[in-house]
């Protein structure tokens, strides 16, 4: 009987209070710094994705207002000039001479009627984050290559061929 009592007496305590507390608040402080990160995560990626629809967005309204494949040209006996922020009947926007990704979608409003536009995709209600531009657009109806007279003319005053379209262009990435 004195042998078990006296095993017993040597037995240390396994766990102090110390121990069990040091080890909660290394969890919490584990927790803590991962929570953070992920937040860090997040926000490095969030400011990622809107730098990217910022340059495809700026990339798109640039090749709208200045594509020799839509805008409006000057010509003389000799030269040919590009007219930047013109279109014409003859203008066809499309997403490729808009240079947009497959993954992107993309809506104008406030051309003149008569324009071929592929841009007429719908926004989703669940999309958050959309570039958009507000611009105006020099239209001429009918063919978008004019004659230099006819241009000076315009400028003068003299006859008026251009007339101006509130143009808005939406980008954003199809989730």
């Amino acid at each position: 009987m004195n042998l078990i009592k006296l095993k017993k007496k040597n037995k240390a305590q396994l766990f102090s209070l110390d121990i069990v507390f040091a080890l909660i608040i290394i969890i919490l402080l584990l927790f803590l710094l991962s929570k953070i990160a992920e937040v860090k995560i997040y926000k490095t990626n969030t400011n990622n994705h809107l730098k990217e629809l910022d340059l495809i967005g700026n990339s798109t309204y640039k090749k709208l207002v200045s594509n020799p494949k839509l805008n409006c040209y000057i010509y003389d006996t000799q030269n040919n000039f590009l007219l930047s922020n013109c279109i014409g009947d003859d203008s066809e926007i499309t997403k490729e001479n808009l240079d947009i990704p497959d993954n992107y979608k993309c809506h104008i409003t406030g051309l003149p009627p008569g324009i071929t536009n592929e841009c007429t995709d719908i926004v989703d209600l669940s999309v958050v984050n959309i570039y958009k531009i507000k611009f105006k657009m020099d239209y001429i109806i009918g063919n978008r290559d004019i004659s230099k007279s006819s241009y000076m003319n315009d400028l003068l005053d003299i006859s008026l061929i251009f007339e101006f379209s509130d143009v808005t262009l939406s980008v954003w990435k199809d989730e």
